[in-house]
């Protein structure tokens, strides 16, 4: 269940940021070309920070299993990975947090 859960949780933010994506300037007008200064094609920029933010914390959610079991540290001690599916859960919820706190605040400007 848990997992079924988060699984669905990350189909859901690829394709809800998706469509934030297909329509930003609609959604946040100050990344248009035309209404504000946090427009750029500079790679330097910054936007693309903010874009692919929902992409990881969804990559996260969907690759629990294998971020544990090949992106996690080795216990010297057992050979077993330190950290477990609920941690990469809880740093694809972190994630996730900090890129709607970005989309409050560049949607409010």
């Amino acid at each position: 269940m848990n997992r079924t859960f988060h699984i669905i949780l990350g189909i859901a933010i690829v394709v809800v940021h998706s469509y934030v994506l297909a329509h930003l300037t609609e959604l946040i007008p100050v990344f248009g070309p035309h209404h504000g200064v946090l427009y750029s094609a500079d790679a330097e920029s910054g936007q693309d920070i903010f874009k692919m933010l929902p992409f990881i914390a969804a990559g996260f959610f969907l690759f629990a299993d294998y971020l544990s079991a090949h992106g996690s540290p080795i216990s010297q001690l057992t050979g077993k990975p330190l950290f477990g599916r609920g941690v990469w859960y809880l740093f694809g919820y972190g994630v996730l947090l900090v890129s709607m706190g970005l989309y409050l605040l560049f949607s409010s400007v």
